[in-house]
């Protein structure tokens, strides 16, 4: 197996295309049969448009509670380093909110996350 990077134009929040970034990104690669492309979902969530300004007052872990279907407080984990929470029937932290390298936002979750990739790849796919 071979893992190769595909360098992309910079893809910021609030909301960015993603079909367009897979266009421009995958002009001069030649894809082979049986080949897997991987899309973080935080890319996916930006394409989506799932990003919240990050103000002054902003609680994160009412945003978190807020997004997930069921979570586990902070104050039941050990160490109480995260919320644990269930969104779109997968066990993660947080809720999947990630504020790290977005520029002033918390990046959600996508929203249907299996659609998404669906998506995507029905558009490589033509």
């Amino acid at each position: 197996m071979q893992v190769k990077a595909i360098k992309t134009r910079v893809f910021l929040p609030p909301k960015d295309d993603l079909i367009s970034l897979i266009k421009e990104s995958f002009l001069d690669v030649k894809l082979k049969e049986k080949s897997i492309i991987v899309v973080t979902s935080k890319i996916v969530a930006i394409g989506q448009g799932r990003c919240i300004k990050i103000e002054k007052g902003t609680n994160k872990d009412n945003l978190i509670k807020k997004e997930a279907e069921l979570y586990i407080d902070r104050n039941k984990v050990p160490q109480g380093y995260v919320i644990l929470t269930l969104k779109n029937n997968i066990l993660i932290p947080s809720s999947g909110i990630d504020e790290s390298n977005a520029n002033g936002y918390y990046i959600l979750w996508p929203q249907n996350p299996y659609l998404a990739a669906k998506e995507i790849y029905t558009f490589i796919k033509n």
